[in-house]
């Protein structure tokens, strides 16, 4: 296969891509326990949710590495990481020390992860005449169309963190 010039780097899509599948197949080699976690953070349906998400991560991936439907595939790993991210890392309701800093930085390599998804999504959705689908064979299908107005109203959204201490002077984080 061979890029148009249209499509960001090979390198970095694989960069992107094999760091996401690295991540994810923990949860495929281990379901039971990536559901138990996820069942220990409240995650609702997590039986259904773990597999579906992973596998939805996995797809997204593949799809930016070969940079086939670009934004759809960009969008599902930037929507995997949007719903996984604060649930499964909230380092700010962790009682020990290290467990705080450890889901912290868990966090904050989702959070660099998913600005790069919505770059690549961005790129594809700006690569298109139109600037719709962003596929690879340039046509603008509905499911680009959808997901275009999802991540606009994502990239739109915004949350206040407010870092405040306790009376025991412990930090805690709440989003408005």
């Amino acid at each position: 296969m061979s890029d148009d010039g249209s499509a960001p780097s090979r390198l970095a899509r694989l960069l992107f891509g094999g760091a996401i599948v690295a991540l994810v197949g923990g949860n495929f080699r281990d379901m039971e326990g990536a559901v138990e976690y996820a069942e220990a953070n409240d995650v609702p349906m997590a039986d259904v949710l773990v597999p579906f998400a992973s596998g939805m991560a996995t797809v997204g991936a593949v799809g930016v590495v070969l940079w086939r439907l670009p934004t759809l595939a960009a969008g599902a790993v930037a929507t995997f990481l949007a719903g996984t991210t604060p649930t499964m890392h909230d380092f700010w309701n962790a009682d020990d020390e290290g467990e705080r800093e450890r889901q912290r930085l868990h966090f904050l390599k989702n959070v660099g992860l998913f600005a790069a998804a919505l770059a690549f999504v961005g790129h594809a959705r700006s690569s298109d005449d139109g600037g719709g689908g962003g596929d690879a064979d340039g046509s603008d299908d509905d499911a680009g169309g959808a997901l275009d107005e999802a991540g606009d109203a994502l990239a739109d959204a915004e949350v206040d963190l407010d870092l405040t201490d306790d009376a025991d002077g412990a930090e805690s984080v709440t989003a408005d």
